[in-house]
């Protein structure tokens, strides 16, 4: 496991937009940057073994989800604990990485095959 040193995660931990349901710190960064992360490797998996788009997004989901469960049952335990509202906010950020990449890069390749046709 890879321990942030406690400043760091006060540090990221701050709020940029806190407000009512509205929940944003600077870890939002992260979820959304490793997001991106699987939407590449998700794009990858997509060109060299076909499946459906339902298949990619249900397997991204699933990953974090089982990372936030993770990161509640021991992350939290170390530093600091994420309220419900963070975690769920954690997983759109996420998966709104994976889906910005992973859709763009299908995107990208259909217009690029449909280039080479013309």
């Amino acid at each position: 496991m890879i321990l942030v040193p406690e400043t760091w995660c006060r540090f990221l931990s701050d709020h940029v937009i806190s407000y009512n349901l509205l929940y944003i710190d600077l870890w939002s960064g992260i979820h959304f940057f490793w997001g991106l992360v699987l939407g590449i490797f998700a794009l990858v998996g997509y060109n060299k073994y076909g499946k459906s788009n339902k298949f990619w997004f249900s397997l991204i989901l699933s990953l974090l989800v089982l990372y936030e469960i993770w990161e509640f049952r021991f992350w939290d335990r170390l530093f600091y604990h994420e309220t419900l509202i963070n975690i769920i906010y954690d997983l759109i950020i996420g998966f709104t990485g994976f889906v910005s990449v992973f859709l763009l890069g299908k995107e990208i390749e259909v217009k690029k095959i449909d280039n080479e046709y013309r």
